[in-house]
């Protein structure tokens, strides 16, 4: 069964005070991933969270997204990183381009003052 937009917790926010590493306390990495889960749900769109993309050591992004739509699909990869060193890692290694051989763009999701 399909659960609306309105199902899920409301969203988090930021902590205030809170700033740079030490945001990972405040957002948990899976946190992030459904929170913007939650938020790209649409009408027109449908939403997974860590979705294997192909058979057993696949590209797994944290959310993927379609558009509801046989002619213009726009499949779209989200990756969330709660820490800069773990945003480092995966923008030096190149991880991110697997992405783009199922989807039309990849962005990273990264908590304010990241």
């Amino acid at each position: 069964m399909k659960r609306t937009a309105d199902e899920y917790p409301r969203p988090r926010r930021r902590v205030p005070g809170v700033e740079g590493d030490e945001v990972s306390a405040a957002w948990s990495h899976n946190a992030l991933a459904h929170d913007l889960a939650v938020h790209l749900c649409a009408e027109d769109r449908m939403v997974w969270e860590n979705l294997q993309l192909g058979p057993s050591g696949s590209i797994r992004p944290d959310v993927f997204t379609v558009q509801k739509s046989y002619a213009h699909p726009n499949p779209v990869a989200y990756e969330c990183k709660i820490s800069r060193a773990d945003l480092r890692s995966d923008i030096t290694s190149g991880k991110w381009m697997h992405y783009r051989s199922v989807a039309t763009a990849v962005y990273f999701a990264v908590p304010a003052g990241l």
